[in-house]
């Protein structure tokens, strides 16, 4: 799935700059799968301990940012797969604070939470590995901004990669 170079800046809101600046290849499908790996390995070297730390207070702690991103990850995997089926209706935005606020993740492992990333992680390649190449194009509204299928894979693949640069730079 080679295609961000195809992107314009119609199909994703302002905010996912931020997100898409971090990509560093146009095939979204081998990015999706090399930073499963380099996850798998990052955070498995970081101690529990470490990993209930926050670098600041009212900072999420490591925990609290892997869950955020898995739970990023599964809204935006449903916005791309309520378009590619045809979905017209505008999708909602969400309020990731409180989602983190619920999450419990502080009674969690790491260990738990980054198996559920791999999971959520090997379903999000597999979709995106079947989407039709037309509905890539397709272009919905999620939280009061257009946003293409394409454009969906590539903040998915943006967005972790900004936060788990944040947690080397901030956190460790």
């Amino acid at each position: 799935m080679n295609f961000t170079a195809q992107l314009s800046i119609s199909e994703y809101p302002p905010y996912a700059e931020t997100y898409l600046k971090h990509l560093k290849s146009d095939d979204i499908l081998f990015a999706l799968q090399e930073r499963l790996e380099f996850c798998k390995q990052f955070y498995s070297q970081i101690s529990e301990e470490k990993a209930n730390f926050s670098y600041a207070p009212d900072k999420w702690t490591i925990k609290e940012v892997l869950l955020h991103i898995v739970d990023s990850e599964r809204v935006l995997s449903y916005r791309a797969m309520a378009f590619a089926r045809g979905e017209l209706q505008a999708l909602p935005g969400f309020d990731q604070d409180a989602y983190v606020r619920n999450s419990q993740a502080q009674k969690r492992s790491l260990q738990s939470i980054l198996e559920e990333f791999e999971a959520v992680r090997k379903s999000t390649i597999s979709l995106f590995a079947h989407l039709p190449s037309e509905t890539l194009a397709i272009v919905g509204n999620a939280n009061n901004f257009p946003v293409s299928v394409r454009a969906l894979a590539a903040m998915i693949a943006g967005h972790e990669i900004h936060h788990t640069h944040q947690i080397q730079t901030k956190y460790l």
